[in-house]
């Protein structure tokens, strides 16, 4: 059978017309949340997960975090705007978080994974645990997009909501429903206010989350170790931005978070003793940065792992017990905690050195005596630990009797007598006077 030309073509163009029609049919059938959602601006989907060329620093991995917490922040209140979130339809007694409801709408966290490109780890996390607390995550594919999408696990456990049984009362009455859409947005503008006010921080302890999680990736020691290791999962090679000398090199960096991010991967890598002793420099450079929490980590971090005499110079004695004087005075407890073991532990081989200051030494006996009264309970028992100790007092004297330079002052002249008065006839002049 022959066709002609014209009506081979006419039957092309109703086909194609037929099958744009069905397809746009197709998508007004899909629930509106399993359709693609136009991305609230560019998309940058492409920087999943850092994944560091050879050449990469720290300060690469930060400035990364960065740009995609900006991105999550944003893409949260697009999510939030739109007003489309889960309905609990299982548990009429209670609220229950949904990854994805039975509709195929996403929760917030869902859909920032999906934003960038995680939609099959989405439906397999919903497959296995719909009703997943994102705080109680340890592994897997979610803690895995946590730690490259520039948020804290803490923050994402912010985000992730309950939903009430079909809506606020229970009930699917249209103005249930709005109260339950209006309080998920109020939650996402307080949520997305927090991200915004404590990016500073949040960025450090993603960093150190990131760099927590790539040490983790090193080789155990023995041999047994590494086969079980590579029987569980495939060998990972750790990032080149933890190599020493990148990190040495991130202790000039200009972010606070990246020199502390450094100090505290030193601090967990396996280093032998001379490779402590040729960082010693850099962490006593460190000292004397100008942000205090930084000269804090490098001072635990300098005296816990450089070897027995690095640190016996009196400057860098001084400038180490004076960094654990100031974490004292912090209003974060965690770090008075550390700061007040750390300083018991300091204090013996300080206040033994004869070439320690007097006034340092004094300033450190006076600093723990003081923590004993401090508002937490933590701080202050340690603190009494150390003063209840048979050695403190012999601390404590030699702390008060150290070496110290004072001023001499000329003796005060004796007072001078009154000579005696010739004319009174009272007093008897000796022979031969005047």
């Amino acid at each position: 059978m022959s066709y002609h030309a014209g009506g081979e073509q006419a039957v092309t163009s109703r086909t194609a017309a037929t099958m744009a029609v069905l397809l746009v049919a197709g998508q007004l059938l899909l629930p509106h949340d399993a359709r693609p959602a136009p991305p609230c601006k560019p998309d940058l989907s492409s920087l999943v997960a850092p994944q560091p060329s050879p050449a990469v620093s720290l300060n690469d991995v930060y400035r990364h975090l960065a740009e995609r917490r900006e991105q999550q922040i944003e893409r949260l209140r697009c999510y939030a705007s739109r007003g489309r979130f889960p309905r609990n339809t299982d548990f009429p007694d209670r609220a229950r978080p949904y990854f994805v409801d039975s509709a195929g709408t996403h929760c917030a966290v869902a859909h920032l994974m999906r934003e960038d490109g995680h939609n099959d780890a989405v439906l397999a996390i919903a497959a296995a645990d719909n009703h997943v607390l994102v705080d109680e995550v340890c592994g897997g594919p979610l803690r895995r997009w946590i730690l490259t999408s520039g948020l804290t696990q803490a923050e994402c456990a912010r985000i992730q909501p309950t939903y009430g049984y079909g809506s606020v009362m229970g009930t699917n009455e249209p103005s249930t429903e709005a109260l339950e859409r209006d309080r998920l947005r109020i939650h996402f503008t307080k949520v997305e206010a927090e991200l915004v006010r404590n990016s500073d921080a949040s960025l450090e302890t993603a960093l150190r989350e990131w760099i927590d999680d790539e040490m983790a990736r090193e080789e155990p020691r023995s041999r047994k170790q590494r086969q079980a290791r590579r029987q569980r999962e495939p060998v990972k090679q750790r990032s080149k931005a933890l190599d020493v000398e990148q990190l040495l090199a991130a202790l000039g960096s200009d972010e606070a978070g990246v020199r502390l991010g450094a100090i505290h991967a030193l601090r967990r890598s396996r280093l032998t003793t001379a490779r402590r002793v040729e960082i010693t420099p850099h962490l006593d450079r460190a000292l004397r940065d100008p942000d205090p929490r930084v000269r804090f980590w490098a001072a635990i971090a300098l005296h816990e792992g450089a070897p027995r005499g690095v640190t016996s110079y009196p400057h860098r004695l001084t400038r180490t017990a004076g960094a654990l004087l100031a974490g004292l005075d912090s209003p974060d407890a965690t770090l008075r905690r550390i700061a007040v073991i750390q300083l018991g532990l300091v204090a013996p081989e300080c206040l033994a050195d004869p070439r320690f200051p007097r006034a340092a030494g004094e300033k450190i006996v006076a600093a723990i005596e003081r923590a004993i009264e401090d508002t937490d309970p933590v701080v202050a028992e340690e603190a009494r630990q150390i003063t209840a100790t048979e050695r403190w007092q012999s601390w404590a004297e030699l702390a008060m009797r150290g070496p110290k330079v004072e001023r001499r002052t000329p003796a005060p002249p004796p007072p001078s007598l009154p000579w005696p008065d010739a004319s009174d006839p009272t007093v008897s002049t000796p022979a031969g006077s005047p």
